[in-house]
């Protein structure tokens, strides 16, 4: 079984007919219907936006618990999820629990600003020559939605990661 494109769910059913034991690598946390390695595969997309961000001679701060530099090609792992938990834990705290990409996709139901956003970073990342899946699955997984292409899921998310 492929552990990387289930959820907890998933992986109990699996268990009950396949005896076997599957020990992913790295992040193993619940993200409810989303795989357990949501944790490693954000890490990705982070890594395409921190290496532009290098290219251009740029260094980006942190804010609110965010780290950018955890995301950095050379930084260790164990940085990126601590990170990662130090921003769930403030946005935890915080009236906007989601991202404004997604509060447009969700609860507007209006066209986002991932062009000038993420899209900005793929433009700047193309003239770099880095490369960008993660992040140009991203920006076109976003305008599917927002065109009516597909539907806010976690289908979307399970695409994004190649399953």
């Amino acid at each position: 079984m492929r552990v990387a494109n289930m959820n907890w769910k998933d992986i109990e059913a699996a268990a009950k007919t396949d005896p076997r034991c599957c020990i992913p690598i790295g992040s193993v946390e619940q993200h409810s219907y989303l795989s357990v390695c949501t944790d490693l595969i954000l890490a990705k997309i982070g890594k395409e936006g921190i290496t532009t961000a290098f290219a251009e001679r740029v260094r980006p701060e942190g804010f609110n618990g965010f780290q950018p530099l955890a995301f950095s090609p050379t930084a260790p792992r164990a940085e990126m999820k601590k990170c990662m938990l130090q921003l769930a834990e403030f946005n935890s705290r915080s009236a906007k629990t989601h991202s404004g990409i997604h509060r447009d996709l969700v609860v507007r139901k209006r066209t986002t600003e991932v062009d000038h956003q993420p899209g900005l970073v793929a433009q700047i990342a193309h003239r770099h020559g880095i490369p960008r899946p993660k992040l140009n699955r991203l920006i076109e997984l976003i305008h599917d939605i927002e065109n009516g292409r597909r539907k806010m899921s976690a289908d979307v998310f399970f695409y994004w990661m190649g399953r």
